[in-house]
C-alpha cells in the first residue's frame, strides 16, 4: 500500500472482541494488541494512523453501539471515566511502541446513539474525556468524529455538528462514511461543506467502497450490489478505480477537505473451496465478517464471512488489482488507450407490457469515466406475442461495437411471478458491466 501512494491506515479498536472462553467475535478480532501489531508494521513504511475507537467490544454503527461488556451497569460519571481511561493508556501504548499516530476517532457512525447514550449532553460528557486523554497523550495529533448518511435530507449531517458545537465538544475534524451505492452520487456530500464553513472542521470521509465485480468470492452472501443500488460505476477494476479518483477530487473540492480513507481494501476472502470449509477458518481466525461466538455479545450479528469482499483492492488470492494504482496516478498522472468498460442496464424486472418499448439509445462508459448516448439498432421487429408467453423469447440489437443480447422469460426469483427482459452487454467475448437505469438519469438530461 505505501509502494503505490497510500499514507494513512484506519484501525478500527474494540474493547475486548472475545467471549468468556477467549472466542474471537471475528472481524479482524481488532482489540488493542491487533491495533498495535498493525500500527508498528504501518510505521515502519512510513504511513500515519488513524485510531478509530468504537469503544465497544465489536462493531458500533448508527444500529448498534453496545457498551463493553466491563462497563456494564455503570453510571453515565463512571462510563465516561472508563472511556478516558481507556483511551489515555492505549494511546500511551501507541506511544510507547512508536506507533505515528495522526489522527483519533472517537466512536464509529455514532449518529445520536454512542457507548449507550441516546443523549447528546451524555454523549458529549464521554466524548470530552476521550479527547481530553487524546490532547494530553498526542497534542499534535487531529481527533475526528464519524457520521454516516452525508445524503439525507434535512441537514442531518449540521444536525450533528451543531449538537456537538452546543455541547462544545473540543475537535478537529468530522467525517462521514460514503457508500454511493446507497447514498447516491458526488453532490451529496456537499452538505459537509456547510459544516467546514459553519464550524471551521476538517472534513474527510471514513469509510467508502466500490465493487470490482458482482462475484461472491468466498461462499458467503455479498452486501452488496443488489438491484436496486445505485451504480454510477462500472463493476470492474477500472470502475473502482474511477470511484476512488472522482471521490477524492471532490472531497479536495470542498473547504478543508483532507482525504478519504477505503473501507475495507485489504478485507480479501479466505478460503475457496466451499462455505464450510471457509466457515472453520472465519470460526478459529476471525477472518470473517462475524464468527457464532458473537451473538453472544451482539445478537444481530451471526458466523459468516466476507460481505464486502468483492470490493477490496486485492482479489481473493491476495494480489493487488490494477484499481490499487489510482492513488499514485492520482499524483502523477496517466495515459492510456480508452475502451468500453460499461453499459447502462436496459433490463426491466417485471414488464408491464402495457408501458414497454424497446430503447433506441443506450448510455456508454469508458475507461476514462467518459459517458456518451450510442443509438441501439435491433434486429427485426418485435413480435410482442412471442415476449409476453415463450419462455424463452431471445431478441437481439446493436450499438456501434457492442452487441446486445436480450431474453424475455419467466421471472421465477421474485415472489411476484411474471415476465422480465434481461440484456447483456459485449464486445466480441468481453462481458460489459451494467449500470442502473436510474444512477444514468443525469447523463440523459445532460
Amino acid at each position: 500500500m505505501r509502494y503505490v501512494g497510500i499514507n494513512y491506515i484506519r484501525i478500527r479498536i474494540w474493547n475486548d472482541p472475545f467471549d468468556s472462553e477467549g472466542h474471537g467475535y471475528g472481524g479482524g478480532n481488532n482489540d488493542i494488541e491487533t491495533a498495535v501489531k498493525i500500527g508498528k508494521r504501518a510505521t515502519k513504511y512510513g504511513m500515519k494512523i488513524l485510531a478509530s475507537y468504537h469503544y465497544s467490544d465489536f462493531y458500533a454503527d448508527p444500529g448498534s453501539q453496545n457498551v463493553p461488556k466491563a462497563w456494564a451497569g455503570l453510571t453515565l460519571e463512571e462510563k465516561a471515566q472508563k472511556a478516558e481511561e481507556f483511551t489515555k493508556e492505549t494511546l500511551t501504548r501507541f506511544k510507547n511502541e512508536g506507533i505515528d499516530i495522526g489522527m483519533v476517532a472517537l466512536g464509529n457512525e455514532i449518529n445520536d446513539f454512542f457507548c449507550g447514550e441516546t443523549s447528546w449532553v451524555n454523549i458529549v460528557k464521554i466524548l470530552s474525556g476521550c479527547s481530553k486523554a487524546t490532547r494530553e497523550v498526542f497534542p499534535d495529533a487531529l481527533i475526528s468524529v464519524h457520521f454516516t448518511n452525508p445524503d439525507r435530507e434535512g441537514s442531518m449531517i449540521m444536525y450533528f455538528a451543531k449538537s456537538l458545537n452546543d455541547n462544545s465538544l473540543d475537535y478537529d475534524a468530522f467525517s462521514a462514511s460514503y457508500y454511493s451505492i446507497w447514498a447516491g452520487d458526488l453532490p451529496c456530500l456537499n452538505q459537509l461543506n456547510d459544516v467546514a464553513n459553519t464550524y471551521n472542521k476538517k472534513i474527510y470521509i471514513a469509510e467508502t467502497q466500490y465493487p470490482y465485480t458482482r462475484d461472491n468470492l468466498d461462499y458467503y452472501p455479498n452486501k452488496t450490489p443488489g438491484y436496486d443500488d445505485y451504480l454510477f460505476y462500472p463493476l470492474t477494476v477500472q470502475g473502482q478505480a474511477n470511484h476512488i479518483r472522482n471521490l477524492l477530487n471532490h472531497i479536495a473540492g470542498l473547504k478543508n477537505g483532507i482525504g478519504v480513507f477505503y473501507w475495507e481494501g485489504a478485507w480479501i476472502g479466505v478460503g475457496t473451496t466451499d462455505y464450510y470449509e471457509n466457515l472453520a477458518k472465519w470460526e478459529k481466525y476471525g477472518s470473517g465478517w462475524a464468527t457464532s461466538y458473537s451473538s453472544s455479545y451482539n445478537s444481530s450479528y451471526f458466523g459468516g464471512g466476507g460481505a464486502t469482499e468483492n470490493q477490496a483492492l486485492f482479489d481473493s488470492n491476495g494480489k493487488p488489482l490494477e484499481s490499487l494504482k489510482v492513488y499514485n496516478l492520482i499524483k502523477y498522472g496517466n495515459e492510456i488507450s480508452t475502451m468500453e468498460d460499461g453499459v447502462e442496464d436496459i433490463s426491466v424486472n417485471p414488464i408491464d407490457f402495457s408501458d414497454f418499448s424497446l430503447p433506441n439509445v443506450i448510455n456508454v462508459i469508458d475507461t476514462s469515466d467518459q459517458r456518451t448516448v450510442r443509438n441501439v439498432i435491433w434486429d427485426g421487429d418485435l413480435d410482442i406475442e412471442k415476449a409476453k408467453t415463450e419462455t424463452k423469447y431471445e431478441y437481439t440489437g446493436k450499438s456501434g461495437n457492442i452487441d446486445l443480447k436480450c431474453v424475455f422469460e419467466n421471472n421465477l426469483n421474485t415472489e411476484n411471478i411474471g415476465r422480465r427482459f434481461v440484456c447483456s452487454y459485449y464486445i466480441g467475448d468481453k462481458f460489459l458491466s451494467p449500470l442502473k437505469l436510474k444512477s444514468m438519469i443525469r447523463i440523459r438530461e445532460s
